[in-house]
């Protein structure tokens, strides 16, 4: 059962990013992490201007982070802690 949450919630983050016209592109998605801070992630390549952040950039983060949660309400009826996470740094983003 976690494997299918972390699974959903990964593919949640890839499936909106693929939307967003100013988030970098996926390098490499993973539901079984080496950091003690993370069971998965994605991980996206460096853009080429990363010091130069647009709103739309911000927004895109936004939708990203919350597509995870998005994605394990409708497929999973449920939301993780995982998604709380996402939901506390989306609102940073956005403040």
């Amino acid at each position: 059962q976690e494997e299918v949450v972390l699974a959903t919630h990964e593919a949640g983050h890839a499936v909106v990013s693929l939307f967003c016209e100013h988030t970098p592109p996926i390098d490499r998605i993973t539901i079984a992490s080496e950091m003690q801070w993370s069971f998965g992630y994605v991980k996206f390549a460096d853009p080429a201007h990363k010091y130069v952040r647009t709103v739309g950039f911000y927004l895109d983060q936004i939708c990203v982070a919350l597509g995870a949660r998005e994605a394990e309400r409708l497929l999973l009826d449920d939301i993780s802690m995982g998604a709380t996470q996402d939901l506390q740094s989306a609102t940073s983003i956005a403040r």
